[in-house]
Order: structure tokens, then sequence, then C-alpha cells
């Protein structure tokens, strides 16, 4: 992490968006698509650090944020700080995540930009 730290000084703003739908169940060279998407999601939160926020959002038919750890919601309104325990939870989730349903981005897309527009910086921050 310190490593990943001095390379990327900048904090940042990340909001992944998984593909959830019955169609990810397709097989490419032996591996289900979701395996692929989950394995790419962790790699991703696995290089920020707890300067940077981030979000995880799944959809199919429904869209579907982590719940909070809290009992308040907090990962479904806002972004959260990279620390270690976030990204524990973060990964969690996307390891629970199940396939099914159709393909409705429409929805994904809305709540990626809310969170965005729920977590804007600061004037004095710049991400």
């Amino acid at each position: 992490p310190w490593y990943v730290e001095t390379k990327s000084p900048n904090p940042k703003h990340v909001i992944i968006v998984i593909d959830n739908s019955g169609s990810m169940v397709t097989d490419y060279n032996d591996k289900a698509l979701i395996e692929y998407a989950k394995e790419s999601t962790i790699t991703v939160l696995n290089t920020l650090n707890p300067n940077d926020k981030v979000s995880v959002i799944t959809f199919s038919d429904d869209v579907t944020l982590p719940p909070g750890t809290d009992g308040r919601g907090c990962f479904r309104t806002n972004l959260a700080q990279a620390t270690p325990l976030n990204i524990d939870h973060f990964e969690t989730f996307v390891n629970s995540v199940p396939t099914a349903g159709g393909t409705k981005y429409k929805e994904a897309l809305n709540t990626a930009f809310d969170l965005l527009n729920a977590s804007r910086p600061t004037d004095d921050e710049k991400r």
C-alpha cells in the first residue's frame, strides 16, 4: 500500500460497476465471466489507498450496493474511504455476488452518478 500511495499521490474517486446478469455465467477459457469480473474488481480495490474513495455496484434486473457495516447503510449513499477494513468489506460483497436476471445498465449508471454527486470533493480537494 505505501508503494501504491507514493506512485499515485492524488486521491481518486473510484466506482466499480459489475454486470452480474445471467449472461455472466458464460465460460471463457474454462472460467465464468463473473469470475473474471470479481478478480478484476478485487485487483482494483487492492491498488487503492486510504486517501481514495470507492464503491462497488452490481446490476442485473436490480442494482445492488454493499450493505453498511454500521447498520446505517453508509455504503449505499456515499463513497467510502479505501481503508483496509472497507476494502475487506467490499471484497466480501464482491465474492458473494450471484448471477441471474437481465442486463439493465441504465439504473446502475444512474446509481454510480448519484454516488459521485453525493461525494463531490470540496473546493480545496482535488480528485
